[in-house]
C-alpha cells in the first residue's frame, strides 16, 4: 500500500511556528502557569474485563484514493450497515455536528466530500426535510472566543476556508455556529456520575432544538489529547468557559473531555458517528501537520463511540506507523510538551477570562503501545463497566491489502486483562 507523499504535507508556516512557539514560551515560566510534574504514561493494568454481553458494531468501506466522487454508493452501504434510522420520525430535526477546529480543510476538519454525502444520503434515502437538517460546531479557542464582553473570530468565516460552508449553502441545510446564537444561549449540565467535572458544562442550546444528534469526525493527531475524532468532538458543544475548565483539568483532561458526550441531553439524541478516513493527520494536530493519502482510505460508522473511537485510534496508529516518513515523525515528539503547551494555550487564548484554578496542571503523557491504554478510552471503558467482549466489525469491501485490515483487527481485538 503505497503512499504519495509529495503534496500531502502541511508545511509548518512562519505563522504557525511563531504562534506555537509562543504559546511554548509563555508556558515555561512553571512556578505560575503550570505545574512540571507532568505524569508519566501509564500502563494498561488498569483496563477492566470484557463486559459479557458487550458487542458493539461497526461498519467500513475502503476509498480508493482519488475516487471518492464517485463513491457515494460506498458511503450509503457503511450508513445503511450502521443504523436502521427506527429511530426518525417524519419531520423530526437532526443536527450534524462538525469537526471545525480551524478552518484548514480536511482532514483537519471534517471532510466535505463526506458531509455532501450525508446530507444527500438523509434527503435522498430517508425522506429529510432539507429545513430539518442543520449543520454545524463552534471553533477551537485558537481561533474563536466569544465571552459576554468580547468576540473574537467567527465558526462561520473557518467553515468557509475549511471548504464546509459552501456544502452546506450549496445543499441548502441550515448552519448553525454556537457562539452566534449569544453568550446566555447554553444551559448547565453534568454527566452522570461518576465524573470529574468540578464545575456544571455549558452546552449549547440547540442540542435541546433537535431531535438526533450525528457527529462527523475525522482521523487525526492532537498535540494535547494525541487523537481527535469521536470523543472528543463533543467539545465544540461547549462554552468558551466550560473549554478552559477541562484545559485546566491536569489528569483529568482526558475523562473530561470524555464525558461532554454523556450529558443526557446529548447522549439521548446521538444516534452515529460517521467518519471518513480518507485522509489522516498523523502528526502534530489538531490543525496541521504531516497527511496521509492511503492507496485505500477508510470511512466508518457506528452508533458506539468506543468501537468508533478503537477504530479511528488504529486507523491513526496505522498511518503513522506505516505511512509517514521519518522526516514529518521528528516533529512529532513536541507532543511530549504538552503540558508547557496547554499552559501557554490557556493562557494567551483564555486571556481575561476566570478559571478555577490559577495554576494549569501538567497534562499525562498516554502510553501508545495499545490504543485501550488512552485514557479517554479507559474512562469510556470504567464508565461503561468493561470492554468490549467483541467488536463486531463489518466492511462493504476488503482492502486489496489484507496486511492493513489485519493490523486493524489486531489494534481493535478486546485483550482482557
Amino acid at each position: 500500500m503505497m503512499e504519495d507523499n509529495k503534496h500531502h504535507t502541511f508545511s509548518i508556516s512562519r505563522r504557525h511556528f511563531l504562534k506555537y512557539s509562543g504559546v511554548a514560551a509563555s508556558g515555561i515560566a512553571c512556578s505560575t502557569l503550570v505545574s512540571c510534574d507532568q505524569p508519566q504514561p501509564e500502563g494498561c493494568g488498569q483496563i477492566m474485563p470484557a463486559l459479557a454481553g458487550y458487542q458493539p458494531s461497526i461498519s467500513s468501506a475502503w476509498v480508493q484514493k482519488d475516487m471518492h466522487e464517485e463513491s457515494y454508493p460506498l458511503f450509503k452501504s457503511v450508513v445503511d450497515a450502521a443504523t436502521d434510522f427506527s429511530w426518525y420520525n417524519t419531520g423530526d430535526k437532526i443536527l450534524l455536528k462538525l469537526a471545525l477546529n480551524s478552518g484548514a480543510p480536511f482532514p483537519a476538519t471534517t471532510d466535505a466530500w463526506s458531509l455532501a454525502c450525508m446530507i444527500r444520503y438523509l434527503v435522498e434515502e430517508k425522506g429529510v426535510e432539507k429545513e430539518n437538517i442543520i449543520v454545524g460546531d463552534q471553533s477551537g479557542a485558537e481561533y474563536v472566543v466569544w465571552t459576554s464582553k468580547s468576540k473574537r473570530g467567527a465558526s462561520r468565516a473557518l467553515c468557509k476556508t475549511a471548504g464546509l460552508l459552501q456544502v452546506i449553502e450549496g445543499t441548502g441545510v441550515t448552519p448553525c455556529f454556537f457562539e452566534e446564537r449569544g453568550y446566555d444561549a447554553y444551559f448547565a449540565a453534568y454527566p452522570p456520575e461518576p465524573h470529574h467535572w468540578e464545575a456544571p458544562l455549558y452546552i449549547s442550546s440547540i442540542v435541546n432544538e433537535v431531535d438526533h444528534i450525528i457527529f462527523l469526525p475525522r482521523v487525526g493527531a492532537h498535540i494535547l489529547g494525541d487523537i481527535s475524532s469521536g470523543l472528543k468532538i463533543s467539545v465544540g458543544f461547549l462554552r468558551d468557559d466550560s473549554r478552559l475548565q477541562f484545559h485546566q483539568g491536569g489528569g483529568n483532561f482526558y475523562a473530561m473531555y470524555e464525558e461532554i458526550s454523556q450529558v443526557d441531553e446529548i447522549r439521548n439524541k446521538l444516534r452515529l458517528a460517521v467518519t471518513s478516513g480518507r485522509k489522516v493527520l498523523t502528526t502534530i494536530g489538531p490543525d496541521f501537520g504531516h497527511i496521509s493519502y492511503p492507496e485505500h482510505g477508510l470511512i466508518f460508522a457506528s452508533s458506539d463511540l468506543l468501537a468508533h473511537e478503537l477504530l479511528a485510534s488504529a486507523w491513526l496508529k496505522y498511518n503513522y506507523e506505516h505511512l509517514t516518513p521519518s522526516s514529518a515523525k521528528a516533529f512529532a515528539d513536541v507532543s511530549n510538551f504538552r503540558s508547557v503547551i496547554n499552559a501557554g494555550f490557556t493562557s494567551i487564548f483564555f486571556a481575561g477570562m476566570k478559571g478555577q484554578k490559577i495554576i494549569t496542571p501538567g497534562l499525562p503523557i498516554n502510553n501508545k503501545d495499545n490504543i485501550l491504554c488512552h485514557q479517554a478510552i479507559l474512562n469510556c471503558i470504567k464508565r461503561t463497566g468493561g470492554q468490549p467482549e467483541a467488536i463486531i466489525w463489518q466492511s462493504a469491501n476488503d482492502n486489496p491489502d489484507e496486511s492493513v485490515t489485519q493490523y486493524l483487527e489486531d489494534m481493535i481485538d478486546p485483550i482482557s486483562v
